[in-house]
């Protein structure tokens, strides 16, 4: 029965840097091929700048609001020990 992973061939540091630095240039050289294909899809859309938004603009509902409205009562309870004005 034969194998199913081969084994791997060893190579030295000479031809592994030979190896890399010819595939780095036909990379390189590839990218003004591939310029020509870039045409055929588009960016994707880019978001304009966030408009600023009045303080009313958004009103929260649900257990947001509930839980809002507890902690405006109770920081309201609080407010002369937290700010330190009588």
């Amino acid at each position: 029965m034969q194998d199913p992973v081969p084994e791997m061939k060893l190579i030295d540091r000479r031809s592994f840097l030979e190896l890399s630095l010819l595939s780095s240039v036909a990379l390189w050289l590839s990218r003004g091929a591939s310029a020509a294909t870039d045409t055929l899809y588009s960016p994707p859309a880019k978001f304009s700048s966030l408009d600023d938004l009045p303080a009313t603009a958004i009103t929260p509902n649900g257990w947001l609001r509930t839980y809002l409205e507890k902690q405006a009562e109770q920081l309201g309870y609080h407010l002369p020990d937290v700010s330190g004005m009588t």
